[in-house]
């Protein structure tokens, strides 16, 4: 693991995407696991931003959420 220190969390959330963009260019079908919740909502942000952008692409890849609980209901 490597460990990044940044100033604030737009920092956080602009190396986090530059991360995951470079995964994401270096093998499209990745599997990301991402957070839910307040937490990772910057680094989101950024990662539509860039897809907007069209710098990046997800349409390969695939993801699983934490925090997704088996048998709740779908409107949860």
């Amino acid at each position: 693991m490597r460990v990044v220190i940044t100033e604030d969390a737009h920092t956080v959330a602009s190396a986090s995407a530059e991360i995951v963009c470079q995964q994401l260019i270096d093998q499209p079908r990745c599997v990301l696991g991402l957070a839910t919740g307040s937490t990772p909502m910057l680094l989101y942000t950024e990662l539509v931003r860039r897809y907007r952008a069209g710098q990046v692409s997800f349409s390969e890849a695939k993801s699983f959420n934490l925090d997704e609980y088996v048998g709740l209901k779908p409107g949860h």
